[in-house]
């Protein structure tokens, strides 16, 4: 229901991120009132497509999470 929601709302990018798992997260961005799933680059990062040069680096996720 939240997908929808923020969907409808336009809530311009959308991510599901997994604790346990940083490679199983999802997301997504708004494109023409519709949500289209993006991919991380194969180095393993994702860029904010709104937020200009906010990048989320995975492999650097998941080794600070092992620290917990």
């Amino acid at each position: 229901q939240k997908f929808q929601d923020y969907e409808q709302y336009g809530v311009k990018e959308y991510w599901i991120m997994n604790p346990d798992d940083v490679f199983a997260s999802e997301f997504y961005i708004l494109q023409n009132q519709r949500y289209e799933q993006v991919y991380p680059e194969e180095a393993k990062i994702v860029h904010s497509s709104i937020i200009e040069g906010f990048t989320l680096d995975l492999e650097k996720l998941e080794e600070r999470l092992r620290q917990f």
